[in-house]
């Protein structure tokens, strides 16, 4: 009989050892438990955190992009008023450009036909002096000429006193 309460002693035994570890397993599977809700609720967070980020950069991007775009429109447009500006110059040179063309222009033909005008009178002035040099040997010969004429008549009244 002793034989058989000891084999039953040695079946509690077991079932103590195995109840304690039982319990182990119990205590360490409720540890785990709140370590993976500590984990998950970390996670979560982090998650939760990542996403904000996200969503606050995204945003940050969507204002700078606006921005951007802003900033290329005003630079666009200080491009476009530049450019209008430059071509109103350009425009404004050229009609200069014209314009002291034309006056240069009117200029030589000023001076063409104050040249004309000189060489004309150039040669005007040559055959005047040509003529007046012509007129002076005619006044000579006429001179000479009235010269005879006078001692002619001086000689001619002489005679005629005489006679």
């Amino acid at each position: 009989g002793g034989g058989g309460g000891g084999g039953g002693g040695g079946g509690e035994t077991l079932i103590k050892a195995a109840e304690t570890r039982l319990s182990r397993v119990e205590v360490q599977l409720v540890a785990e438990r709140l370590t993976s809700k500590r984990k998950m609720t970390e996670l979560k967070d982090e998650a939760a955190g990542l996403k904000r980020e996200i969503r606050q950069a995204r945003e940050a991007l969507r204002a700078v992009t606006v921005q951007a775009d802003d900033d290329a429109g005003v630079m666009m447009g200080r491009l476009r008023a530049a450019e209008v500006e430059l071509m109103d110059r350009t425009i404004e040179e050229s009609r200069r450009e014209q314009s002291l063309r034309a006056e240069l222009e009117a200029m030589r033909d000023l001076i063409d036909k104050a040249d004309v005008k000189t060489i004309a009178g150039q040669k005007e002035k040559e055959a005047m002096g040509g003529m007046a040099a012509e007129m002076a040997e005619e006044i000579k010969q006429l001179r000479a000429e009235l010269s005879e004429l006078r001692a002619t008549t001086r000689r001619l009244r002489g005679e005629l006193t005489t006679v």
